[in-house]
């Protein structure tokens, strides 16, 4: 703890540090919620009283300061768009804290970047959704994000993680993992049911790998979070809207049809990435309805009529997508994603191929309401 207080130390907070706890359960980076003591005030009524310290993955991000450079450049933009359009603060991204040198980061003495970011009071976040009117908000806050960044210049980006949404680099990899993993003593249970299903809706569907990849264009490259599942987005504990995205750590360019088939992904399986039993893992076609009516409401000004045709496909690639990098993780011992125990990641590859499977069962009930929310949109 003396360490982690050294490190707060390092920021210009609002206040006297107080306590400092583990936050969250995200499995990449290791978060921390800051309390301080006798905060000055501040010019958000939500923020000011606590910080989120974090320590970036550099596995992850190999260059944590081209991280925060994306992370400054979309806060300033976005901040400088609402003060020109007056627009009222019912969306929140939150603020960075400098160090008392003015940087966006600290680098410890064992090489490991910080950051520090305001933490938005009077807000929760979900790992499965409650009700059809969170699934609206969350295509809502999702479709504002969109808007809200969609004219910010894409060249003045670093793409962070290269190779993230490839999908075809995904499937490369798993190849050659999987090969060495079948001819290695290691791999004595790759005769396993569970394995044995993950091969097989893998050869089965390897035709998805290039449909995002190929289609650029006819579809924009846009400004696109990367992460925008379920527990990234804040709600507002009395009204019960979304009013924030966080985890901006992947904001690059990209295409926004990664974010939407990975928000489909994450909020439409009801049972958690990581359910007791995935076997029973289902797309809720109601669910998916809600959020690209949301999504619609706030993203319609900038979306292209082509736009709609690609995300049927997102909904399939994303959590093929996932399921490939969960299952390839484990085939290499969880170098990557956290565990609790040695087959999280298998469990959690099986949870996405099940869904996937879902997904194709529904697809003309999916594609019937894509066709709506295009109408609703103005394209007919």
């Amino acid at each position: 703890m003396s360490a982690l207080l050294r490190i707060a130390g390092q920021f210009r907070f609002p206040g006297r540090v107080d306590q400092i706890q583990p936050y969250g359960s995200g499995i990449i980076n290791d978060t921390y919620v800051v309390t301080f003591a006798n905060p000055a005030p501040a010019p958000h009524p939500r923020l000011g009283k606590r910080a989120i310290l974090q320590r970036i993955n550099r596995q992850v991000f190999s260059n944590p300061a081209q991280v925060l450079h994306n992370q400054q450049l979309l806060l300033h933009h976005i901040s400088r768009q609402e003060s020109a359009s007056q627009t009222d603060q019912d969306f929140l991204l939150a603020p960075l804290y400098t160090t008392h040198g003015g940087e966006s980061y600290f680098e410890d003495e064992d090489g490991e970047v910080w950051r520090a970011t305001a933490f938005i009071e009077g807000t929760v976040s979900f790992d499965t959704l409650g009700s059809l009117q969170q699934a609206t908000e969350v295509g809502a806050v999702l479709g504002t994000f969109h808007q809200r960044v969609h004219d910010l210049p894409i060249e003045r980006l670093y793409d962070t993680l290269p190779g993230f949404h490839i999908t075809p680099d995904y499937l490369r990899r798993y190849d050659q993992v999987i090969a060495a993993y079948s001819g290695n003593s290691t791999g004595s249970d790759a005769d396993s049911e569970e394995q044995r299903f993950c091969r097989e809706v893998i050869t089965a569907n390897r035709a998805l790998a290039d449909v995002l990849v190929k289609a650029k264009p006819p579809l924009t490259t846009r400004v696109m979070h990367g992460d925008p599942k379920l527990n990234n987005i804040l709600f507002d504990t009395e009204s019960g809207k979304a009013i924030s995205i966080i985890d901006l750590d992947t904001v690059k360019p990209g295409l926004i049809h990664y974010d939407i088939g990975d928000c489909l992904r994450s909020c439409c399986n009801r049972s958690g990435e990581l359910p007791d039993t995935p076997a029973n893992t289902e797309f809720d076609t109601a669910v998916c309805r809600a959020i690209l009516q949301g999504y619609a409401s706030g993203a319609a000004p900038f979306l292209q009529s082509q736009d709609f045709d690609y995300i049927f496909p997102a909904t399939m690639v994303l959590p093929f997508e996932l399921g490939l990098r969960f299952f390839t993780d484990y085939l290499q011992g969880n170098r990557y994603f956290k565990v609790s125990s040695p087959k999280d990641n298998l469990r959690r590859a099986i949870t996405q191929f099940v869904l996937l499977q879902s997904i194709q069962r529904q697809e003309a009930a999916i594609r019937k309401i894509i066709g709506g929310m295009k109408n609703t949109a103005g394209f007919n």
